[in-house]
């Protein structure tokens, strides 16, 4: 029996330390092209830095901070990588 995949959610619940790749963002098309513009586009590897006051999380090398409620709304999975994110 194969192990099944990682089932899909957001990156405010997924591990710190964890490497994710970003599936979908939800909510307004306003706010969904400013994540992108930041980087955070659909199929993208991040990592979930920490999870305190605001989210960290690694995207291309660049930290980003983003509230709970915006976390909330970036749908993630787990991701192995070989390289950098």
């Amino acid at each position: 029996m194969s192990p099944q995949p990682d089932l899909p959610t957001t990156l405010r619940k997924a591990q710190i330390g964890e490497n994710l790749q970003l599936l979908q963002l939800d909510g307004e098309p306003a706010f969904c092209q400013r994540l992108r513009e930041m980087g955070l586009c659909e199929s993208v590897c991040l990592r979930k830095v920490s999870d305190g006051a605001c989210l960290i999380c690694l995207v291309r090398g660049v930290r980003l901070a983003l509230s709970r409620r915006l976390a909330d709304k970036i749908i993630v999975t787990s991701h192995s990588t070989n390289g950098a994110v």
